[in-house]
């Protein structure tokens, strides 16, 4: 029986990235819906169930960590999903205030496909709480 493919939301305020990792998840064989800040993010989480969530931090209304946090204080169907925040953001404090409202992952921008497919799926089957860090220097 084959693995049913992970189905991904998106979230960046940018139309390039957003176009990018969609396209790294189609040719990964993965599905996605993507939206362009968070609060579109957060009633797309509130309406569909996904395997993974992935966003970027700063955004109009309001940004990913904020998404992230909303989310993971609701009891809608992606409360325990994991979450990877995708930011041009790098430094300790932005990824101590990701984990704090509940990411799985953090991936500083540009990121390849390669580190795309590896943090994706290293979030899907790590254990319950399990925190990744994954960047470039910027």
């Amino acid at each position: 029986m084959s693995k049913k493919a992970p189905r991904l939301l998106i979230v960046d305020d940018d139309k390039m990235m957003r176009r990018v990792l969609s396209d790294y998840a189609w040719l990964l064989g993965w599905s996605s819906i993507a939206a362009s800040d968070g609060g579109a993010g957060y009633l797309a989480a509130q309406n569909e169930r996904f395997d993974a969530i992935v966003t970027d931090c700063h955004m109009p209304r309001f940004g990913g960590i904020e998404m992230i946090g909303r989310i993971r204080a609701g009891t809608g169907p992606n409360a325990d999903t994991p979450m990877l925040v995708v930011t041009g953001m790098n430094n300790e404090d932005t990824q101590r205030q990701a984990y704090a409202a509940g990411a799985t992952a953090f991936i500083v921008k540009p990121v390849s496909l390669d580190e795309f497919r590896h943090i994706v799926e290293s979030a899907l089957s790590a254990d319950n709480g399990a925190k990744t860090a994954l960047g470039s220097a910027a």
